[in-house]
């Protein structure tokens, strides 16, 4: 489950793309088979992670119209990367 910042109240878009290209190439390089659940609110910045979302759910987030974007990936349980951007991303069991 995850939920980066999209701009709105925290973050400059313009600096998030990078952040976002970095969670979807960390997600395909890394996580095949896992499940990851992300919350945005910015749909330049999720077009960014160019990962095939199988199932969207609109939902409002403090006003903001925002997706909950499921997408399967994997990684090995337990594994910890951390992203340039200094976000750690930790991989649980399923």
């Amino acid at each position: 489950v995850c939920n980066p910042p999209y701009g709105q109240r925290i973050g400059d878009e313009a600096e998030l793309e990078g952040l976002y290209r970095e969670l979807g190439n960390y997600a395909k390089g890394q996580a095949k088979g896992w499940k990851l659940w992300l919350l945005s609110g910015n749909r330049n910045l999720t077009g960014a992670l160019r990962l095939k979302a199988e199932q969207r759910i609109p939902v409002s987030n403090g006003g903001i119209d925002c997706r909950w974007r499921f997408v399967m990936r994997t990684v090995s349980s337990g594994n910890v990367h951390t992203l340039g951007s200094g976000c750690r991303i930790q991989a649980l069991n399923p």
